[in-house]
């Protein structure tokens, strides 16, 4: 049982009723207030574990707490609530910082459910213990997004710190100091997970998703990096199909394995490219779709690390 605290902001008292039956049920800490200025209070004053936060809220609304608190660099995982269904609002809380969104109406189990899936991916004791790294007279703080030089600090654009923090990734992986959470993965549930995510870009790109994700046997690994790995591939695949184009996601269970396929009806690899495009910084012919939105070829190589990690072949 857990006893971390959750907080819930929303003004619709049905609402904060049935989520908090159901949070308590399994051993949640719960506490409610009803708009948005005291929601950034409560954050200030309880340091909740995570908050449910609605976007309709009388004075402040959720976007914009969901912003405030960023800007303030609290860190407070945000599952966002919306009764409008518009890709709109869900891609704009994205973007500010919400780690998951919900539509209404709900089913509270789902609530539940969501909640302790954003608290695991929180809760990385190795990444919090490794959040600083000193070589030399450069010290790097990935937790706070800070990088300093003999005491000064750098100001380094966004695209720039997840470079560097890509870098220590692979490094760590290659080295085999990443710390891998392992855990029982619901292989299911992350990829279910990940087509929701991306079913909103599909849309707005129109491209169409072809899913077809078998039972898949639950397996010891760490969740989160799994679905990084699923996600950059997903992400890949999206940037690179042409409007009208489908990205394939599918899955089996094998003899003491499981299979994840993902595949597009982009222009493809070409032979040469694919020799090489988990070496760092590789990247393939920039006249394919998507080079607006290149990436500088690290992502590819940390998958494959983190699959290797896991015993596996990508």
């Amino acid at each position: 049982m857990t006893s971390e605290l959750v907080l819930l902001v929303d003004d619709e008292a049905n609402i904060i009723q049935l989520s908090r039956l159901y949070l308590e049920r399994e051993g949640f800490q719960v506490k409610a207030v009803g708009d948005g200025v005291e929601a950034l209070e409560a954050v200030e004053r309880l340091n909740p574990a995570l908050v449910v936060l609605d976007i309709m809220l009388p004075g402040l609304d959720g976007l914009e707490v969901c912003k405030r608190l960023r800007a303030s660099n609290k860190l407070v995982p945000i599952l966002m609530l919306t009764a409008r269904d518009e890709d709109s609002d869900k891609i704009h809380g994205l973007e500010l910082g919400e780690d998951e969104y919900m539509t209404k109406p709900f089913n509270p189990r789902e609530l539940v459910a969501r909640v302790k899936a954003i608290l695991r991916r929180s809760d990385r004791p190795s990444d919090v213990q490794m959040n600083v790294f000193k070589i030399g007279d450069l010290v790097i703080d990935p937790a706070h997004r800070e990088v300093t030089c003999q005491g000064k600090f750098l100001d380094l654009r966004t695209q720039e710190f997840g470079v560097l923090q890509d870098l220590l990734t692979l490094a760590r992986l290659e080295g085999g100091t990443a710390g891998l959470q392992c855990a029982p993965v619901e292989l299911s549930q992350v990829l279910s997970s990940i087509v929701e995510k991306f079913s909103i870009q599909a849309r707005r790109l129109n491209v169409n998703l072809n899913i077809n994700l078998n039972p898949l046997p639950v397996c010891i690994g760490d969740g989160d990096r799994l679905a990084q790995v699923f996600t950059d591939l997903v992400d890949n695949a999206l940037k690179f199909t042409p409007g009208g184009g489908t990205v394939s996601i599918s899955s089996e269970a094998g003899e003491g394995s499981v299979l994840v396929r993902i595949a597009d009806t982009g222009s493809g690899i070409a032979l040469e490219d694919q020799k090489r495009i988990f070496e760092r910084f590789y990247q393939a012919d920039k006249s394919r779709r998507g080079s607006e939105k290149r990436g500088i070829g690290l992502g590819l190589p940390i998958a494959r690390q983190i699959v290797l990690a896991h015993h596996g072949e990508i």
